[in-house]
């Protein structure tokens, strides 16, 4: 599954989608212009997990090998849900001074967001060592998040 947001103007948030919509047919695509406060109706309603870890980190680039290592990490999780997004910053965001306000990490250039889903208690070891494993493997640069 891969949520996908552009934000910017709609023809070339289309051409960045259409690179993605050549990697395999999809199941279901949703991907369409729409405001903001939307793409956040996906989740909201559903129910909560029950067990979870999540990590988060800031990487610099995704290259070949990086993206190679998420796809085996995913393939190799036991977790009822193994997510890993990769979220691409810069933009107004990054013209403003790190020193501007509470949120400083304006010159690192993705943010990662690694996490597990389980149904049973007994699995937090396993799925959490995942998760804590998983992180390690993508960190780059300073630590920050």
């Amino acid at each position: 599954m891969a949520l996908l947001c552009y934000a910017g103007e709609i023809e070339a948030g289309e051409r960045a989608v259409a690179r993605f919509r050549t990697l395999a047919t999809p199941i279901a695509d949703m991907v369409r212009p729409m405001p903001y406060l939307e793409i956040y109706q996906f989740t909201a309603g559903g129910p909560s997990p029950e067990y979870e870890a999540a990590r988060s980190l800031f990487l610099d680039a995704v290259d070949r090998p990086t993206a190679e290592g998420i796809v085996d990490h995913l393939e190799a999780s036991s977790a009822l849900l193994a997510v890993a997004q990769l979220r691409v910053l810069g933009g107004a965001m990054a013209r403003v001074s790190a020193d501007a306000t509470a949120y400083a990490h304006r010159g690192r250039r993705i943010m990662a967001s690694i996490g597990a889903v389980w149904e049973r208690p007994d699995q937090a070891a396993t799925h959490k060592a995942w998760v804590t494993n998983f992180a390690a493997t993508l960190r780059q640069g300073k630590p920050g998040v």
